[in-house]
């Protein structure tokens, strides 16, 4: 019973030294509205250009003349989608994770991929 007790009591005075050795919780970083509006603009043109693309590809005699873009393009409607779409996600991540460190032209990936997609619309109609 001595040996219940005294187990106890040392448990309980740990507890102090327990809670005093937790971490601070994280903090949730807040973005601009800009970097969202990129990040939002980015990826809905990314997904227009797709589907314009995929749509401009099936008519009767079209090809794709970017031989960058021809492997890709070359796939499967869906598998095509998921794989252009996961291209935009890991460039507007990239983004970000440039904008975290701090760096300055944080934003020029993200606007080289507007551009380009941009052009991919305004090529395939």
């Amino acid at each position: 019973m001595k040996t219940l007790l005294l187990i106890c009591v040392l448990a309980l005075a740990t507890i102090p030294a327990a809670a005093q050795a937790l971490p601070d919780p994280p903090t949730v970083q807040r973005h601009s509205r800009r970097a969202v509006l990129l990040d939002a603009a980015a990826l809905e043109i990314a997904t227009a250009d797709t589907i314009q693309t995929s749509t401009w590809l099936h008519q009767r005699g079209r090809y794709e003349r970017d031989p960058l873009a021809r492997p890709i393009t070359a796939l499967p409607t869906p598998v095509y989608a998921v794989v252009s779409e996961g291209l935009a996600i890991g460039m507007v991540a990239w983004s970000r994770h440039l904008r975290h460190e701090g760096k300055r032209w944080w934003w020029v990936p993200e606007v080289a991929m507007l551009a380009g997609n941009a052009w991919g619309i305004a090529v395939s109609r």
